[in-house]
């Protein structure tokens, strides 16, 4: 058994608002705060993805998190013509959904993108360069909520490339938010000097967001942040992942991003898909939000691992079932 302290839900598992919120992407209201790259040549160019099911047309406005019109807004959508919206190229100068490292650590009050329409669409953010690739889904209302598990890859390498982000967004004014239960050799990327608090207490009016990274080069960083506790006294929306990360102790890494939805709106059934990498990269991860939470795998009647509030569970590979498709069956008590 592999149990360290921290982490979420990672990859197809992500699906964080498990099967009783299947469509929860779909929603009216679509928040996104912004990331941050450790290596500007890891984000060229980054796209916002809009669709619907809605037969009729109905037009989209996006913001940024003053209020500021982005580009061409508003943008007419329907289930035959979904929209491709370019947000930006590279990361230095900064663009709405990437920040440069001067960004980090501080209140910004223009940054981040909020899309609102009168009928239901899907959101999908996506990031690449010539060797790295990732795409965020926006959870919409279903995101909005006040105590989260900051959640990414567990890393086991130090790599010049690699490190870890979570943002934030508000929802409403003087949003007080607290980060804690984390490594208290964390460190955050900041300007001038590196951020070494061992919890961070932040207020944010409505729009505004808040962008924490932190490097590989500083051992804590590699898995020290996994599992720490976000609350706040009012609704906001966090992304959280890695650009770039891996879980396997050897070369090679990926953006691996999302939006992750609050403790309130979490399963306890969910079902991982292997994907085509090597079997030292297809491994699911549950993280726990409560104490004494049994992790049971396909059909075991006795539980894989127990974990506590914070504490992770990296599932091995040949828990995998031989299929049409190797997949898994992921079972919690809480």
């Amino acid at each position: 058994m592999t149990v360290n302290k921290q982490a979420f839900l990672l990859f197809v598992i992500v699906f964080l608002s498990g099967f009783g919120e299947a469509f929860a992407q779909l929603d009216t209201v679509h928040r996104i705060p912004p990331l941050h790259a450790r290596q500007t040549q890891d984000i060229e160019d980054h796209h916002l993805y809009l669709s619907t099911p809605k037969q009729q047309s109905f037009q989209v406005t996006i913001t940024d998190g003053a209020g500021n019109p982005f580009k061409n807004s508003p943008y007419t959508i329907s289930n035959s013509n979904p929209a491709q919206i370019k947000v930006g190229t590279g990361q230095n100068p900064s663009t709405k959904l990437m920040v440069t490292d001067d960004s980090l650590g501080t209140k910004l009050t223009a940054k981040g993108l909020v899309l609102k329409a009168r009928k239901p669409f899907y959101v999908n953010a996506r990031y690449r360069s010539p060797a790295q690739a990732g795409a965020l889904t926006s959870k919409g209302l279903a995101g909005h909520g006040k105590e989260f598990r900051a959640g990414f890859m567990p890393q086991y390498l130090a790599q010049f490339r690699r490190n870890f982000v979570t943002s934030f967004q508000a929802v409403k004014d003087s949003t007080h938010i607290t980060v804690k239960d984390y490594d208290p050799q964390v460190k955050f990327e900041s300007k001038p000097n590196k951020i070494t608090a061992n919890s961070l207490k932040i207020t944010l009016n409505k729009g505004e967001t808040y962008v924490l990274a932190g490097n590989t080069d500083v051992s804590a960083n590699l898995r020290g942040f996994l599992g720490a506790k976000i609350q706040s006294d009012k609704p906001i929306v966090v992304n959280a992942g890695n650009f770039t990360g891996s879980i396997a102790n050897a070369g090679g890494q990926d953006i691996g991003i999302d939006q992750i939805v609050p403790v309130d709106k979490l399963g306890t059934q969910y079902a991982s898909i292997e994907g085509n990498g090597p079997s030292s990269q297809e491994r699911p991860m549950v993280l726990a939000a409560f104490d004494n939470t049994k992790v049971y795998v396909n059909n075991a009647t006795t539980p894989d691992a127990t974990i506590n509030a914070g504490e992770w569970y990296l599932i091995p590979h040949n828990k995998y079932q031989n299929g049409s498709h190797n997949n898994m069956g992921i079972r919690t008590s809480k």
